[in-house]
């Protein structure tokens, strides 16, 4: 159990005034631009966990959380002169809670040697400001799950892994009136580790969205003069990373 004051700097994009220029500007395809004038969000925050080891390694996990965040940073929908806007600003307080469930379970019964681990979390958020419903965190997803099995080779010095990550739909609804809604993606990611014996260095290759899964989103605006969707779908990609790690 702990209790924490944190605190996040708005990153370099959101406080970059720089204005980008959209095509067909509109409320649905609004200016970006940053806001020097953002500051610090600080919260408090509360977390409680309880973990059990059961026979052979196996572990089960369930952590709960919760924040109050002050000086929210927010995407406001703005018209100046005009033009419509979208930019970060501090928005008075937030609230976010939720729980995680976590497992490790070893299959020594199906393959000798691997693990098979599930993660899932529930999440909740509330931005007060916002009118809602859907005025939640735009960086939150409610539903949250990830499963994967790895599997360390005795007669070599070789680990391989793979997983699938399942993010729900959701729908978040920013100030001046405009809601997004993404859909759900569910990804999946592979990695091969090498490790020489007696060295202190190994070598990692990760593969990321392997299927190459699209994500779609669409956004919402009404007013008094009538309402307006944009639909998008953007094409997906491998991601491949390779890294070295040394311990000094």
């Amino acid at each position: 159990m702990s209790i924490a004051r944190t605190f996040r700097v708005p990153t370099l994009s959101d406080l970059s005034p720089r204005r980008y220029v959209a095509n067909n500007n509109g409320p649905l395809t609004p200016d970006t631009e940053g806001n020097p004038g953002l500051t610090p969000e600080l919260a408090w925050g509360f977390d409680a966990g309880y973990e059990r080891k059961l026979s052979a390694g196996d572990i089960i996990a369930v952590n709960v959380y919760s924040r109050t965040i002050e000086d929210v940073i927010v995407k406001n929908l703005i018209q100046r002169n005009g033009i419509w806007i979208l930019r970060p600003e501090n928005s008075g307080t937030a609230r976010a809670w939720g729980v995680e469930l976590e497992s490790k379970t070893k299959l020594r019964y199906v393959v000798p040697g691997a693990n098979l681990r599930v993660n899932m979390a529930r999440n909740w958020s509330k931005v007060y400001s916002v009118p809602g419903p859907n005025n939640r965190l735009d960086s939150q997803s409610p539903f949250t799950a990830y499963v994967s099995v790895d599997h360390a080779f005795t007669q070599m010095p070789l680990s391989v892994g793979a997983g699938m990550r399942f993010t729900s739909s959701s729908s978040t609804r920013y100030g001046g009136g405009q809601l997004v809604e993404k859909a759900s993606a569910r990804t999946y990611e592979s990695y091969v580790s090498w490790q020489p014996p007696a060295q202190s260095w190994q070598m990692r290759a990760s593969f990321s969205n392997i299927t190459r899964a699209d994500s779609s989103s669409s956004t919402h605006f009404s007013n008094a003069s009538g309402a307006q969707q944009r639909s998008q779908r953007e094409a997906g990609f491998i991601t491949t990373r390779l890294s070295v790690e040394i311990k000094l």
